[in-house]
């Protein structure tokens, strides 16, 4: 029980990691994201907010969801029919936190490197599971 409820603790703290990530950023970061060469070449606005510092906060706002929704997707899709302890892949979600730590934090980064077209898919996937959830 005390497994259970400790990774229950540890996803809240990645949750809210995020958030305060993406809000600190949303704010501040998106003068250093048009300065910086690698990561301002896959976020691009468009020709009518190039100058807007609202445009780089939402792309990286995005980013931030989309990789923790990918982190939590690749762990529920693992955790399927994993209903008792006596079940090893239950270990994938009450242990491994090096590693899980690992691969949501490369998540987090690598999402800086993606285009932006593809975040405008996302954006509307998103919109209509956000809708789904809702109802």
């Amino acid at each position: 029980i005390m497994r259970g409820r400790t990774s229950r603790v540890a996803y809240l703290v990645m949750f809210l990691l995020t958030t305060i990530t993406a809000g600190v950023f949303r704010t501040t970061a998106p003068a250093y994201l048009e300065q910086n060469d690698i990561v301002s070449k896959t976020i691009n606005c468009p020709e009518d907010q190039l100058g807007s510092t609202t445009c780089l906060a939402r792309a990286f706002v995005m980013r931030m969801t989309f990789a923790h929704c990918v982190f939590h997707a690749i762990l529920a899709i693992g955790s399927i029919k994993a209903d008792n302890y006596s079940n090893p892949r239950v270990h994938i979600h009450t242990s491994l936190w090096p590693l899980k730590v690992a691969f949501w934090v490369g998540l987090h980064v690598a999402s800086l490197f993606i285009n932006s077209s593809f975040f405008l898919g996302f954006t509307w996937f998103a919109l209509i599971c956000a809708c789904a959830f809702i109802l």
